[in-house]
């Protein structure tokens, strides 16, 4: 009808194309959407987000390239494919874990001078003694390494001082005088891990009156050793009357890198749970008589906890999924060739 004013005949003004519309989030609110995202799904799956946006892109990087762990598969970051990614992203690294097989085209310390901001390094098959010029350099807090090449002087140098985990698969020696005695030199040393066969069970109280600022000391029971190679170590364990001393048993190796990554992520890592082991220790929360040995996987807390402690461990919501064996050597490369 001429002249009507139907809302219908009024004209109206076109929408925007999608593409062009400005989200209407805070870019702070954005930006936290984005990070928890690669904190749920992960690094690896977390690189096609850096294709979103050049803003996205600069928020998420240094969360996805947080971690080197060249023991995945694929290792992430590849070197092997993407050579130029160990200048660009380097410096964005904090946690490395390492050990090649023999595909990989750069040696330990041609990386290394690339990643300065390292604080926590895993090297379970390259020595590192011929490394520490370059690990003098780091901000190292956590290493887990072999020291079977070391001297009792090399424990005296700088990149030792600021250490405040360690985690010991072989050592210069299995006994205390000028072996093991080298570790009161770290000050700041809080946490140790030693594979049963690198110590004697003589050692254990030593470390704990000698090092002063010693919170825990795990012992990692690998069931294909023989354990701790004396006859009557268990009877000896038995009188160390110390909540720090967590017996673990380790889980098949591939489950060792996978905790290892878990603990770079925020998750339940050995080092975790052998801390929940000693409270739990130190407040009586077991029931009597409480676990001589504690398996990393699938501990039941709720069996061998009391009315009190199963209050504690209620309260704590832990979530510590473990991947089958089956999945776990699809995730990880065991080629230490």
């Amino acid at each position: 009808m001429e002249g009507s004013n139907h809302p219908s005949s009024t004209s109206k003004k076109p929408l925007p194309p999608t593409e062009n519309v400005s989200p209407n989030l805070p870019l702070e609110l954005e930006r936290l959407i984005f990070e928890l995202a690669v904190l749920d799904i992960g690094p690896k799956r977390s690189t096609t987000l850096l294709l979103v946006a050049r803003r996205v892109y600069n928020w998420i990087r240094p969360l996805v390239y947080r971690v080197f762990n060249q023991m995945g598969k694929p290792p992430l970051p590849d070197f092997k494919r993407y050579p130029q990614l160990m200048a660009s992203v380097g410096h964005l690294a904090e946690w490395l874990m390492v050990g090649y097989g023999s595909g990989f085209p750069y040696p330990l310390n041609v990386l290394l001078s690339f990643c300065p901001n390292i604080v926590v390094l895993a090297s379970w098959t390259i020595p590192i003694r011929p490394l520490l010029p370059i690990v003098d350099k780091l901000p190292l807090r956590r290493l887990s390494a072999n020291f079977d090449d070391f001297t009792y002087d090399d424990f005296l140098m700088k990149p030792f001082v600021n250490v405040t985990h360690l985690e010991v698969v072989s050592f210069l020696g299995n006994t205390w005088d000028r072996n093991f005695e080298a570790l009161i030199h770290l000050p700041n040393l809080t946490h140790l891990s030693v594979i049963e066969h690198a110590i004697k069970v003589e050692v254990i109280p030593q470390l704990f009156h000698h090092c002063y600022p010693l919170r825990i000391l795990i012992i990692i029971l690998d069931h294909t050793l023989l354990r701790f190679q004396e006859d009557d170590a268990e009877e000896r364990l038995a009188e160390i009357n110390d909540n720090r001393l967590v017996l673990l048993e380790s889980p098949p190796f591939p489950g060792l890198v996978h905790d290892w990554e878990k603990g770079a992520h925020g998750g339940i890592d050995c080092w975790a749970f052998g801390e929940l082991v000693s409270l739990a220790q130190s407040r009586s929360y077991f029931v009597d008589p409480p676990p001589r040995h504690f398996p990393r996987v699938r501990f039941d807390w709720k069996k061998h906890l009391n009315r009190e402690g199963l209050k504690w461990f209620a309260n704590l919501h832990l979530h510590d999924p473990v991947p089958n064996q089956d999945e776990l050597y699809e995730l990880y490369e065991l080629d230490f060739t």
